[in-house]
């Protein structure tokens, strides 16, 4: 007869069960879900919104369907590595802590035996890189995107550059969401767990204008899967880059280069802040070099009309 502590259905990572060592042996490796995980963390952590947008949106398309037991520490360095090359080390340090947390917590409650993050060297954290792309690097790219044979990750990268929006949020844009009359883009969850309202400036609505809805596909950048949105731009944007002569440039210093943009023409840290959808002013400190730059172009124009006014002759010069 079949042991009635073994019969329950495949579970998944979450609230803690009270289960006895028993039954822990005989429990079948659970999947990477996140049903069960987000209560605890609404409960434990003040990221519980970045939690949910890291599981949503890369997590689970990557490692839902697998079971804990089979995920390895090579896959989780892998993984760490290619958010640092697509984003940041430091958001490539908090998705390592967060699938560290979650392995963590299946070994504490009985479902794994070891934690395959455990003893991953974290990268060593610098936000403050100024990577912007120039005008001259620009028109290289888009001449580059021309001859780039997925249109749609072009029509993704620019509106990424023409919104300043992050690679998740405009990856995960829908039909839904979009305000082509009003000229805005809603986005219900952002990095910070809230929501807002994104403008959209008239090269922007026109790159949504070209796209054509897809039946079954709520996305406005449909991926290859039936369903699902643009998965990851990186493979084209590097063919693109690579075509452009374009180096050091990763797909988030479109973020970086609308604010640049903006700045330059005549943005104050105000404006860009709320462009970008910071919650904090201070995040927005890192442009500050940037309005520095404007100020001392603007006070540069200023001294060349008083430097040619002081070299005007006196035969010129009103009595």
């Amino acid at each position: 007869m079949k042991n009635p502590r073994c019969s329950g259905t495949k579970r998944e990572i979450g609230v803690r069960p009270l289960f006895s060592t028993a039954a822990r042996r005989c429990r079948p490796s659970p999947t990477l879900r996140s049903k069960e995980y987000l209560p605890y963390a609404q409960q434990h952590k003040r990221t519980a919104g970045a939690d949910k947008s890291k599981l949503r949106v890369h997590l689970l398309p990557r490692f839902g369907p697998r079971k804990l037991d089979s995920l390895t520490r090579r896959e989780m360095e892998l993984y760490h590595g290619e958010i640092k090359e697509a984003l940041t080390p430091a958001t490539a340090n908090r998705h390592l802590s967060l699938l560290s947390k979650l392995f963590k917590l299946a070994v504490q409650w009985g479902y794994l035996e070891k934690n395959p993050c455990q003893g991953i060297a974290k990268f060593k954290e610098n936000n403050q890189r100024h990577r912007y792309l120039s005008e001259d690097e620009l028109r290289r790219m888009f001449a580059a995107m021309e001859s780039e044979p997925n249109q749609v990750i072009v029509a993704a990268l620019k509106f990424l550059l023409l919104t300043g929006i992050r690679k998740e949020e405009g990856l995960q844009a829908k039909w839904e969401h979009v305000d082509l009359e009003r000229g805005s883009l809603f986005l219900p969850e952002t990095k910070s767990g809230r929501s807002r309202y994104v403008v959209l400036n008239p090269e922007a609505l026109a790159i949504l204008r070209a796209q054509t809805p897809i039946p079954g596909n709520p996305y406005v950048f449909p991926g290859r899967v039936q369903g699902q949105p643009l998965n990851n731009p990186i493979k084209g944007f590097k063919r693109i880059l690579a075509a452009a002569g374009i180096e050091n440039l990763r797909i988030h210093d479109l973020r970086h280069s609308f604010a640049s943009l903006a700045v330059n023409a005549g943005a104050t840290l105000y404006d860009v802040q709320h462009l970008l959808g910071h919650a904090s002013p201070q995040t927005t400190q890192r442009y500050t070099h940037l309005t520095d730059e404007r100020l001392r172009q603007v006070s540069g124009a200023v001294g060349q009309v008083v430097g040619q006014a002081k070299t005007v002759p006196n035969s010129e010069r009103h009595p």
